[in-house]
């Protein structure tokens, strides 16, 4: 039978509709990508599991899920198929996406569109249906970026560790440790840096001015340090802003002798205030600290700042929610203040966006439990600056300032939960020396994270600041009172003191209205302030924000109230909506600004639709019109177009209004880097890769087993790598080399091979992986000998009035044949049967255990002589055969037979 046009058209959409394995499109993924913390119960088990967060659901990748998990089941190379079973082989597991067929247990399990689709050789799957298919809980918590697993059942990895208690981890080579020893890189004089380089023309009409700038980031090793570069300029007034720093860092905290720092930064470098003394600065000078990485040094806050790229743009999230939005300054620089903390855990992700549609993100956890250092261990801090000044006076303003600003500050734990903190700060301000000293204890009491300080100028005045964070029902609370004398310098606000700050912070966590919605619950932030004459202000602010499918709406409403002025209630809406399914690769997003009261009006409108084509090209038109300038009725549009090519990033806008106001601006972007992969000096990229730390990763056979590479040894290609207990994607190429990018500089991460990416069963790693402290633009080299293995097995038999019979939990001990060392202690099974896997290349005694022979007054034969050669080898045992021992005759008895004729 034929079937009309339309009709069979409607049958194929239909099929492709159930298909279930249709991606997003690139834009929707680029824009759901989350790397996730996964935990099995309190133990972490994976730092970086790359995952996507689509319509409110978590989409985890099955082969990299499944290998953490450790279930037998491989993925086909085609990113369609996977085989296996999980927990026991009787739960078979078989899904083949081209035939729509997924089965478990020979039993075939329905699903539809929503549940999983293939990407790039993964299959990504909602926790939904992974529920369902393993029988595992998943517990998604999208502000601290973490999954937190249970199940019914125990898993492999749990099995294993109770097996590694009974047997003990002889098997280390296929261990993945959750914390690896520290190994310090060696500093270099000087090394080819990574630059990231943005060339930028315009043409303006209203006035005819051509005008080109440009800016680079490079970093790498200079004079033994890690070095970073940052300038930028324009063809009219030359190189406008040229900033060096040089620091170090070091997780064993050995750096400047018996000061133990952790880290020291000299140049051009940034200082954070502290409360009620302030001292926040940007300057030349140096400052050291032993503060761990991920620990704030302040109670409730924190500022992030650092160097940006003109025509950047910079989003912050807090515990998953839009913070603050900046752009880049004249300067080259962001800075987020006074950023608010929570007791517990607190994700802060900075998303940049670059002109010609780059995308990188940084991610820093920062973790709050009261204490401002470990009981018996003193935390401290000091810097010295020049404020305003820079290492390279290039501009035509210069800062003839020459005041000099310090600040040290130190805590001391006391016990497990409480710590003493103190300060010393001296600085100008408004050509007056500004001293301080500041006193304080930070801790725990019940539920309740508590901090009391009290500070002191050079004349004795006073003040202080009590701070209280609790949470109660999934409810964050956050409140702090601040008093201060009539003449406490730092508390002077145009020239009427302040008196006394109040404020109180209450977040709540997200509400799920359904699989596909959810919404926050409240997120309130109240403040007040009184000065000394009597004035007084107040400011209520809320924060509202709703996702429902493709739509995100979030909106902020802000009231102030002056005891002289007039009232005000201002806000900020702004609406996404990913239109991927309508139109793929389609998204709008919405932006307005306006005013309630004194007055009600817009402020500022805008209204912008981008379209991807692919990933590598995409266009975009922006509408803007600003309510409060002179000529408010002009609405200002752009177009732009993007395209990424293999080596640069290519950019186009043209804007303009209705008085034919245009504009044309051509960007180029490149990152230029050192390529030792393919042995050439250098390599260009079209993304943003400077200030990302890097590993060379070469794996070989090690024959010798010395733990060098020697010239004749061969590489083994097709190897993976654990970052952080998180699989990276890649596999090492024909040389043995694999480049591991876009690791966090300045903190500690651990880097080790992935076992399951060894295609010969008989191959592990002799090294147990390395722990570093990667540097931007700096490429660490890093060798993984692998050697091969062998295995032991055999059984153990008791003999009984003549026969032999399997004997259970019988303890067999592998020992070093030239030191006698045990190696292991093993048991067999219930048929008598043993296996001991992953034994290293050596010469081994097997025997049964000595105590067990004489607590059960058994005999055995010799202890077995085993080897195993380099090239690994399968060795079975003879039979272990047990025997009672005689019972001894009496000795009268003996002798009595002894006359006997």
């Amino acid at each position: 039978m034929k079937l009309p046009h339309h009709r069979f058209w409607l049958l194929c959409w239909g099929l492709l509709s159930q298909s279930g394995h249709a991606a997003p499109s690139a834009e929707a993924l680029l824009q759901a990508e989350t790397i996730f913390q996964l935990a099995l119960g309190r133990q972490v088990i994976s730092d970086g599991l790359f995952a996507y967060q689509l319509e409110q659901q978590s989409y985890l990748p099955l082969g990299e899920l499944t290998r953490v998990l450790e279930f037998p089941i491989m993925l086909g190379p085609d990113g369609q198929r996977a085989e296996g079973w999980f927990i026991s082989p009787l739960n078979t597991f078989s899904l083949d996406l081209s035939a729509q067929r997924i089965e478990i247990r020979e039993k075939q399990i329905p699903y539809t569109s929503d549940d999983l689709f293939s990407s790039e050789g993964e299959i990504y799957v909602s926790t939904k249906q992974l529920s369902r298919w393993f029988g595992l809980e998943f517990n998604v918590s999208m502000p601290a970026l973490s999954i937190t697993l249970s199940s019914e059942q125990p898993l492999p990895m749990q099995q294993r560790a109770s097996r590694d208690q009974r047997y003990g981890n002889f098997s280390k080579g296929f261990t993945i440790k959750s914390e690896l020893p520290y190994t310090p890189m060696p500093y270099q004089l000087i090394a080819t840096p990574a630059a990231s380089i943005n060339l930028d023309s315009s043409y303006a009409q209203q006035n005819g001015l051509a005008r080109s700038s440009y800016s680079a980031q490079l970093h790498g090793d200079l004079l033994y340090h890690s070095g970073q570069l940052f300038l930028s300029g324009d063809d009219q007034n030359g190189l406008q802003n040229l900033r060096l720093q040089l620091g170090k860092d070091d997780f064993n905290s050995q750096l400047l002798g018996s000061l133990h720092a952790n880290r020291y930064r000299l140049g051009d470098i940034s200082v954070q205030s502290r409360a009620l003394i302030g001292g926040s600065f940007s300057g030349r000078g140096f400052q050291f600290s032993s503060i761990p990485k991920n620990q704030s040094s302040e109670f409730n806050r924190i500022t992030l700042e650092g160097d940006l790229q003109p025509q950047y743009d910079v989003e912050l999230y807090r515990n998953g929610g839009l913070y603050e939005f900046q752009r880049a300054s004249e300067t080259g620089r962001y800075k987020f203040e006074n950023v608010p903390l929570f007791q517990g855990m607190n994700v802060l992700k900075l998303i940049f966006y670059g002109p010609q549609g780059q995308q990188y993100e940084k991610i820093q956890r920062l973790y709050s439990d009261g204490a401002a250092a470990k009981a018996g261990k003193l935390n401290y801090r000091f810097s010295l600056t020049q404020p305003s000044q820079t290492l390279f006076s290039v501009s035509d303003q210069r800062n003839d300032d020459q005041s000099v600003a310090w600040l040290a500050s130190a805590s001391y734990g006391l016990s497990r939960n409480l710590s003493a903190t103190a300060s010393l700060a001296q600085y100008e301000e408004e050509q007056e020396q500004q001293s301080f000293a500041n006193l304080g204890l930070r801790g725990t009491l019940g539920a309740f994270l508590a901090q009391s300080e009290i500070a002191l100028d050079q004349n004795g005045h006073s003040a202080g600041v009590f701070g209280l964070q609790t949470e109660w029902n999934n409810i964050r609370f956050d409140l702090s009172h601040s008093q201060y004398s009539r003449d406490f310098r730092n508390a002077n606000p145009n020239g009427d003191p302040l008196q006394q700050s109040n404020s109180l912070r209450i977040e709540g966590s997200p509400l799920r209205l359904g699989d596909r919605a959810s919404t926050s619950l409240f997120n309130l932030n109240l403040s007040q302030n009184r000065q000394f004459s009597g004035r007084s202000s107040s400011s209520v602010g809320h924060n509202f924000w709703l996702s429902v499918g493709s739509l995100s709406l979030s909106n902020d409403l802000r009231y102030q109230e002056n005891s002289s002025s007039d009232a005000t209630l201002n806000g900020s809406a702004r609406l996404s909506f990913n239109a991927d399914k309508l139109l793929k690769g389609f998204n709008l997003r919405s932006n307005v600004d306006y005013s309630i009261d004194p007055e009600q009006q817009t402020q500022n409108a805008s209204l912008g639709a981008n379209y991807r084509f692919d990933q590598k090209r995409n266009i975009s038109l922006i509408a803007n019109r600003n309510y409060q300038t002179a000529n408010n009725q002009t609405v200002y549009y752009s177009l732009g177009y993007n395209q990424r090519f293999r080596v640069l990033n290519f950019g186009a806008t043209l804007s303009g209004s209705q008085q034919d106001d245009l504009y044309l601006g051509l960007k180029l972007s490149f990152s230029v880097l050192p390529d030792p992969v393919r042995n050439r000096p250098l390599f260009f990229a079209s993304t943003s890769k400077a200030q990302e730390g890097s590993v060379l990763a070469q794996s070989y056979l090690d024959e010798n087993r010395n733990g060098k590479r020697d010239f004749w040894e061969q590489p083994v290609q097709g190897v993976g790598f654990i970052i952080n207990r998180g699989y990276r994607p890649g596999l090492s190429n024909r040389h043995g080399k694999l480049l591991l990018s876009g690791l966090n500089s300045g903190g500690k991460v651990d880097i080790q091979l992935n076992p399951s990416t060894l295609g010969d069963p008989y191959l592990i790693s002799s090294s147990e992986g390395y722990g570093i402290t990667p540097r931007p633009g700096h490429i660490m080299q890093l060798d993984f000998p692998l050697i091969s293995i062998g295995e032991i097995d055999g059984h153990v038999y008791l003999l009984r009035d003549g026969e032999k019979i399997e004997a259970a939990n019988v303890s067999l001990q592998l020992s070093h044949a030239e030191t006698g060392e045990v190696a292991t202690i093993l048991r067999s099974e219930y048929d008598g049967y043993f296996y001991l896997p992953n034994v290293t290349p050596g010469k081994y005694r097997l025997q049964v255990e000595p105590t067990l022979l004489k607590r059960l007054k058994l005999n055995a034969p010799d202890p077995f002589e085993i080897e195993i050669s380099a090239s690994g080898d399968s060795i079975t045992t003879p039979d272990l055969i047990l025997k009672r021992l005689k019972k001894p005759q009496p000795f009268n008895q003996t002798m009595s037979q002894r006359r006997a004729p």
